[in-house]
């Protein structure tokens, strides 16, 4: 590579580097600017977590890059330094610099693609850390309920991560040993030179172990997902199914291994094509059953523990109704009709919801209307559900009142700066209830973070308001 190529790829690097540096530092501050419109506790909480789980990205992207760029070099070093290899090969294409170069820089975009998956672990790796217990047992493991949830979330993100490792770096192994002339198909058998069986045999032994974590969990996985529908006998064979399956993957593992001291290869494949066989006869085997299975008793009883701890109430074997409870009076409205309604005198509705109000002592069942008017603006709007007017129209209530009036009154004004449903993602304005935009430096970070025009145009007097919507905050 020639001094002129070298500086405009050292430029091109930082140039990238400079873009993406930007973006997050520019994400960070506006995230952070956000939550202390919440508080300075809250700000100070998402500094801390978003800190962590950059953390959490950056080791994995680095241990993804270093695990392919390790790969693909020792297998271009395997392939040059082969004495006899069986073909010419492509090797002679490139020289060995541009080689080195450009196999690092497929396992860099492997690592970047693969590694930031991890930044969404913080999560369940904070919750394994602490440890979570509820004093309740599963019904069908035994074990205390916060193994589902503070160990088997990490448990499967990690054993679907470490697949997504070894599968490419296999794939990738295998095509530069192709082009370098130490893998070749004769006679029908796939012919390795003596270094290159080493590298296979250690990421195939890789691969059958990851599979037996995976059939390992299987009775862990059957315990969080078919609680209730599992009874004992059945959860029984399936978890002997999958512990046997992980037993197989194992011993898989240890021949494909012990192949790399030269034993022969077709004790390596017998183990591969057995496993999945037993795969797939023990896929069968389940899915023959007919599943779920009736709940015994003793099963109900543990599972309505569970729900108990979980939930935080008690309880009862029997519904029972309250003493002196009324009966529930049949719905009058329904979302349609209550738009259809609003929706007069160039007026429509943004949202529709049914909820109950206190009035005196009573709790009424309403549907409450957000309604924007022409000449009212956005108004709240609760309309009785148990009760109509005296010409069959809706009757609503008013804030403060204890009787409802006929017709769509406003039971709250809603400014046009508050958040609610239906809401435009950004709210620029000098009277937003959101952060104030009074430098250019300000109007830059977030107009990027939030990919925003309106933001970068604003004036230094107006504020900028985001996540309005109630669901997306």
């Amino acid at each position: 590579m020639t001094p002129r190529r070298r500086r405009f790829g050292v430029i091109l690097a930082l140039v990238v580097g400079a873009l993406f540096l930007g973006r997050w530092g520019a994400a960070f501050l506006t995230e952070r600017l956000w939550e202390a419109r919440v508080s300075e506790a809250a700000a100070v909480v998402g500094t801390r977590w978003a800190l962590y789980r950059i953390g959490l990205e950056i080791l994995g992207i680095v241990v993804a890059c270093g695990w392919f760029v390790f790969h693909f070099l020792a297998a271009n070093r395997i392939a040059r330094t082969a004495e006899q290899p069986f073909v010419p090969g492509l090797t002679h294409l490139l020289p060995e610099s541009s080689r080195r170069l450009v196999l690092s820089s497929i396992g860099m975009l492997f690592g970047i693609a693969i590694g930031p998956v991890t930044r969404g672990w913080l999560g369940m790796v904070l919750l394994a850390v602490r440890g979570v217990r509820y004093g309740a047992p599963a019904p069908l493991l035994g074990d205390d309920l916060g193994v589902f949830v503070s160990r088997l979330p990490l448990w499967d993100a990690l054993q679907s991560w470490i697949l997504a490792l070894v599968i490419p770096a296999l794939l990738g192994v295998m095509f530069i040993h192709g082009l370098g002339g130490t893998l070749r198909i004769a006679r029908r058998r796939p012919r390795l030179a003596p270094r290159a069986r080493w590298q296979f045999a250690a990421l195939l032994a890789m691969l059958a172990l990851t599979l037996a974590w995976g059939f390992a969990l299987g009775p862990v996985r059957l315990a969080s997902d078919h609680a209730g529908t599992l009874g004992p006998s059945e959860y029984l064979f399936r978890s002997s199914v999958s512990e046997l399956l992980a037993v197989l993957a194992a011993t898989v593992a240890v021949v494909t291994f012990l192949w790399g001291f030269r034993m022969k290869f077709v004790w390596a494949l017998s183990g591969w094509a057995v496993l999945g066989l037993a795969a797939l006869v023990g896929q069968v085997l389940v899915s023959s059953r007919g599943g779920d299975a009736s709940i015994q008793p003793p099963q109900r009883r543990a599972l309505r523990a569970v729900d108990s701890a979980a939930f935080s109430i008690r309880l009862a074997d029997t519904q029972v109704s309250p003493v002196g409870s009324r009966s529930p009076v049949a719905a009058l409205w329904d979302a349609e009709t209550l738009e259809r309604a609003a929706s007069a005198d160039s007026a429509h509705a943004v949202y529709i919801q049914p909820g109950r109000v206190r009035v005196g002592s009573d709790s009424v069942p309403v549907w409450f209307v957000l309604r924007q008017t022409p000449h009212f603006g956005l108004n709240l709007v609760a309309v009785a559900d148990d009760r109509t007017g005296p010409t069959g129209g809706p009757m609503s209530l008013r804030w403060g009142d204890s009787l409802f009036t006929p017709g769509l009154v406003p039971f709250y004004q809603v400014g046009p700066h508050a958040a609610r449903p239906g809401f435009d993602d950004l709210d620029v304005d000098v009277a937003a209830r959101g952060v104030p935009l009074w430098s250019a430096a300000r109007r830059l970070a977030l107009g990027w973070a939030l990919q925003s025009g309106r933001v970068l145009r604003a004036t230094s007097s107006a504020r900028v308001a985001w996540r309005l919507d109630p669901t997306s905050r």
